[in-house]
C-alpha cells in the first residue's frame, strides 16, 4: 500500500529548482506538455502560487494530424515529431499542404495558451494576488518539442518562452543506481520523473505529500488513542 503520494506537478517545480539558475523576485509559469496532460505551476523564487493538472498535452497535436492525414496515430506521431511545424499568428504560411497543419496544430497550442491564462486567472482569485503577473514561460515534456510551439506560444501570449534544460545542472549524488540510471543521455521529456524520483531520494526536496485516509487513521491511532490509554494506566 503506499505511504504517501506526492502530485506530479512538484515533480515538474523539483525538476527546474533543481537545474536552474533561479533568478530573484520573478514569477515563472512551468508547463509540462506530457502525453495526455498538461502540468502547471506558478511559482516566484520559491514560493509556489499554483500547481494544477489539467488535460491537453501533446496528443491533442497527433490527433488533429493524424485527422489530415489519415495515417494512423504512429505515422502521425512520427510525422509531428520530424517535419510538422506551427507558425506563429500572422506569419506567412508557404503552401496550401502548410495551410492545413496550421489547422491541426492550432487547436492544440491554443489549448496551452488558454491553460497558462485561465491558471494565471484562478491563482489570483484563490491566492488572493489581483496584480500577479509572470515573467516567462518554461516549456519542458514531451508535446515541447514541437517545432515552432515556442514561439507560437511567445507571440501568443506576449512572454518569453523557453524549453527547459535538464542537462544543464543535473545533480543525481542522492539517486540511487537504478534510479541514477533512467537519466543518463539526454533526458529533455522527463522532468516530472526527474523531478519525482529527486523528492523520493531526498525528503528534504520542496515537495506535498498526500497520505492515504488508512495511514493518517492508523498515524492517530498510535499517536493519540495508544498513547491515551497507556497514560492513563500509568496514571
Amino acid at each position: 500500500a503506499p505511504a504517501g503520494i506526492t502530485p506530479s506537478c512538484f515533480g515538474l517545480v523539483n525538476a527546474y529548482l533543481g537545474t536552474q539558475q533561479i533568478p530573484a523576485n520573478e514569477t515563472v509559469v512551468l508547463v509540462e506538455v506530457g502525453h495526455d496532460l498538461l502540468e502547471i505551476a506558478i511559482f516566484e523564487e520559491r514560493n509556489l502560487y499554483f500547481a494544477r493538472s489539467a488535460p491537453g498535452g501533446g496528443r491533442k497535436f497527433t490527433l488533429a494530424l493524424d485527422k489530415v492525414l489519415h495515417c494512423g496515430p504512429a505515422k502521425a506521431t512520427e510525422f509531428k515529431h520530424e517535419r510538422a511545424r506551427l507558425y506563429p499568428e500572422g506569419t506567412p504560411i508557404p503552401s496550401k499542404q502548410e495551410l492545413l497543419f496550421q489547422s491541426a496544430l492550432k487547436e492544440g497550442a491554443e489549448n496551452i495558451a488558454g491553460a497558462i491564462r485561465s491558471s494565471v486567472m484562478f491563482c489570483r482569485t484563490q491566492a488572493k494576488l489581483p496584480k500577479l503577473d509572470y515573467h516567462r514561460v518554461v516549456l519542458s515534456g514531451g508535446g515541447a518539442r514541437l517545432n515552432g510551439l515556442r514561439e507560437y506560444l511567445e507571440k501568443k501570449l506576449g512572454r518569453p518562452v523557453q524549453i527547459l534544460d535538464l542537462a544543464g545542472a543535473l545533480d543525481m549524488r542522492k539517486l540511487d543506481a537504478a534510479s541514477a540510471k533512467c537519466f543518463e543521455g539526454e533526458v529533455p521529456d522527463m522532468a516530472v520523473a526527474l523531478g519525482l524520483a529527486i523528492v523520493d531520494a531526498d525528503p528534504a526536496a520542496f515537495h506535498f505529500s498526500l497520505l492515504p485516509e488508512a495511514i493518517v487513521k492508523r498515524q492517530h491511532f498510535w499517536r493519540h488513542t495508544v498513547y491515551g490509554i497507556a497514560a492513563a494506566v500509568v496514571l
